[in-house]
């Protein structure tokens, strides 16, 4: 009996080994290793130095986003010869990380923070801080500045949170980058450079009317894309800093159809939003009496309160030139590479009149910034913007060359400006008289306290015209490092003359980017 319970206990055993052990070895191959906390995450960035020459410039600025003034308008300060080191000429100087991680059931959860930095001073991007630097100051003391999306915050660029799926298409909230600067980007020949592309420099064109709205806080961004179709649509319910109020947009298109056409059409409208200019001295040299008083003035800005709807119809054909390239370096019997040429056209029409809401007085803007004092008069009747641009790429091997035109139009609208005296806090500003201004002669100049030359008188709310031509070339040594050498130039007429000492204005620069 006991040799029979030995044999059973023994069967037992060896069907332990035989049958059950394979089973637990095939369990332990099923189950996966720990997934790295690093996974999924990506560190990027790019550095974009460069030496600039103009004719006509301002000193460097390491506080504004594009560090020299490319152009002439908003720029009224502009007189001097300049050639400094400069940087962001052709794209952003920037760090960011992104996040995808797959959740199951083809859902893949994604973020992204990003901040855009100068790197010839070490400063973050803070347009309207380099613009409240010239309150107070003649022309002869300014440096480099202009508003912008840009404004200090740590993180400064697309800040947001969502879920991607190839079926569903890509959710994502926070500070988006809007529908309409995705298309700058991407339909622009210039690529939206700040040295070189005029709807790249003023950032209005990608802000449906005023440069901040290049980026929307608190909003929610949907985008589908399965070639040939494409959808977009975006909102925000406004920011505290009163970036704006309220807005959404649309965009609808076609990818890569008869052979390499693509078009987008985009649609948009923003209420209360918010331009900033600086504060101007006295003649005397005295504090300017529109500043709000009680706060430094070095934290207050003068702005301009407006509705605005806009629209938009661009495109791009992209020609693939077989044959045209040579094979890479140090490949042996390798096919050459395909050269490429892509022709890029767009328009823009921007309406913008006066807030649905007034704004008054220190209302706060972002970073402790005050809106000193608010114009809420300044589009009585609507100003119209138009503009249009076109452009060619070519491409092969290493090398691109790209050349682009842009001409910007407005009409005559009529403004009222703030009276001489601050209002006070929380009070909606008093303004004069609204005008068409003066329209006559746009070529009549005046001196002006604290200028090198003279201006030209013409009003700002003239009709008038608006032309940039620019050429650039590139070599690119590998995908992480590439020098570029271009050079652009802008003329005005009408009221884009107001304020200026000059009409004209060529810059060349010569640039190294890095990236990773």
């Amino acid at each position: 009996m006991t040799r029979v319970k030995n044999i059973l206990l023994g069967t037992v055993g060896m069907m332990a080994i035989s049958g059950f052990a394979p089973t637990a070895y095939a369990a332990d191959l099923a189950v996966k290793a720990p997934e790295s906390l690093l996974s999924g995450i990506t560190v990027y960035g790019q550095l974009d130095v460069n030496g600039t020459c103009q004719n006509h410039g301002l000193p460097y600025s390491g506080t504004a986003a594009v560090g020299m003034a490319y152009f002439l308008v908003g720029e009224g300060a502009i007189d001097r010869q300049v050639c400094s080191l400069g940087n962001n000429g052709i794209t952003q100087s920037l760090i960011g990380v992104k996040i995808e991680k797959a959740i199951g059931y083809g859902f893949t959860a994604i973020g992204q923070v990003e901040t855009g930095f100068n790197p010839a001073s070490g400063e973050l991007a803070n347009a309207v801080g380099s613009v409240a630097k010239q309150n107070n100051n003649f022309f002869v003391n300014y440096s480099t500045f202009g508003d912008g999306g840009r404004n200090g915050q740590i993180f400064n660029g697309p800040t947001f949170a969502g879920l991607s799926s190839q079926t569903f298409g890509t959710l994502t909230l926070g500070r988006i980058s809007t529908l309409q600067r995705d298309n700058v980007l991407s339909y622009d020949p210039q690529g939206g450079a700040y040295a070189f592309s005029m709807i790249g420099f003023f950032g209005a064109f990608a802000g449906m009317g005023q440069t901040e709205d290049a980026y929307w806080d608190n909003a929610i961004k949907y985008v589908y894309d399965n070639e040939p179709f494409h959808f977009g649509a975006a909102a925000t319910s406004g920011s505290v800093e009163l970036q704006n109020q309220g807005a959404y947009a649309f965009d609808v298109g076609l990818r890569n159809i008869f052979g390499g056409l693509s078009v987008d059409a985009a649609y948009g409208r923003t209420k209360d939003m918010i331009g900033a200019s600086a504060f101007a001295p006295t003649a005397a040299g005295a504090p300017s009496p529109q500043l709000l008083p009680g706060v430094g003035s070095e934290m207050q800005l003068s702005t301009k309160a407006s509705d605005a709807t806009a629209w938009s119809v661009q495109g791009k054909y992209v020609f693939n030139l077989p044959g045209w390239g040579s094979a890479p370096m140090y490949t042996k019997a390798a096919a050459p590479a395909p050269a490429t040429f892509t022709i890029y056209a767009g328009y823009e029409h921007i309406d913008q009149g006066d807030p649905s809401n007034f704004v008054v007085n220190g209302t706060p803007m972002m970073l402790n910034y005050i809106q000193g004092i608010v114009n809420n008069f300044g589009f009585v009747t609507d100003k119209l913007v138009d503009i249009y641009w076109v452009g060619g790429k070519y491409a092969v091997n290493n090398w691109t060359f790209t050349g682009a035109y842009y001409n910007q139009h407005q009409n005559n609208w009529s403004a009222a400006a703030p009276t001489a005296t601050n209002s006070g806090i929380g009070a909606i500003q008093t303004v004069g008289a609204a005008s068409f201004g003066v329209c006559v002669d746009d070529k009549a100049k005046a001196a002006k306290v604290g200028a090198n030359s003279t201006v030209f008188t013409i009003s700002a709310n003239c009709a008038g015209t608006y032309q940039a031509a620019s050429f650039v070339v590139d070599y690119a040594f590998n995908k992480f490092v590439d020098i570029y050498s271009g050079v652009q130039f802008n003329w005005t007429n009408g009221g884009f003359n107001a304020g200026n000492q000059w009409d004209s204005q060529i810059s060349g620069v010569t640039g190294l980017r890095l990236k990773f």
